[in-house]
């Protein structure tokens, strides 16, 4: 995929990365390389050891709903004894559909500063990981011909968004001798590989969330409810989140 005719976009990441890249970010390349996760087989190496002695049905009622429910749609859900649990950065908000002043489940929010989220090898730029899902995701975005590898330092999960508004979103840069990802490509090795790890990193969380969904019909409350293969809307972290509590690999279903 070219990110421009003229190539003048692949240059200005080219020219970003190369004044990013010094001896620290080359060393912290190698120790990507060598330290990062085999992500092909994580998904179904955490959804299986998470969903280990689970019975198939124990979670039949976890669904993933979006947080702006329409009234008939929440009201019938609640008549049917479902509880809501909000698992974006907003889940610590009680106005928010699902928030809980102090809850735990902000933790599973992708803007969540987990640290030690791995880039990808062919990114060198003076650090080896990002502190958070979204804050890799959006550095590496193509957006005008730009990255902004200043997100992968964020750690108040605020400031992460990089909205493209009248800007061409150009895929994820991977590396400045490699092509961009195109969004599903993105979304397939960069983000659920990524919230894998995530998970991986909160799995006492992840456990209570289970626990409590074996004995309750729970919701997940996200901002979509769209699978990491539907590109008609967002992704939704909480809908890999579901299949990981199922003992699935999101990426195998």
């Amino acid at each position: 995929m070219e990110l421009s005719k003229d190539g003048a976009c692949g240059k200005r990441v080219a020219e970003d990365m190369a004044d990013a890249a010094d001896e620290a970010g080359a060393a912290a390349q190698g120790a990507a390389a060598q330290g990062a996760p085999k992500r092909a087989c994580l998904g179904a190496c955490l959804g299986a050891g998470m969903g280990a002695g689970m019975g198939a049905g124990a979670l039949e009622h976890l669904v993933v709903v979006q947080a702006r429910i329409a009234k008939k749609a929440l009201e019938k859900m609640e008549a049917a004894g479902y509880r809501f649990v909000n698992v974006t950065s907003r889940a610590g908000d009680p106005r928010k559909l699902g928030g809980k002043t102090g809850s735990q489940y902000v933790k599973l929010s992708p803007f969540f500063p987990v640290g030690g989220v791995p880039l990808p090898p062919g990114v060198v730029c003076g650090r080896k990981d990002s502190e958070s899902v979204e804050g890799l995701w959006q550095g590496l975005k193509i957006i005008g011909c730009e990255t902004d590898f200043r997100k992968f330092g964020i750690k108040t999960m605020k400031n992460l968004k990089r909205p493209a508004r009248n800007d061409t979103v150009g895929g994820h840069f991977v590396g400045k001798d490699k092509q961009p990802l195109d969004y599903l490509a993105a979304r397939r090795e960069i983000y659920v590989p990524a919230y894998l790890l995530h998970l991986e990193k909160m799995r006492d969380v992840v456990e209570t969330l289970r626990a409590e969904a074996t004995q309750h019909k729970v919701a997940l409350v996200d901002y979509t409810d769209a699978e990491w293969d539907d590109l008609r809307k967002p992704l939704s972290h909480a809908c890999v989140l579901r299949h990981v509590l199922l003992g699935r690999d999101p990426l195998a279903c």
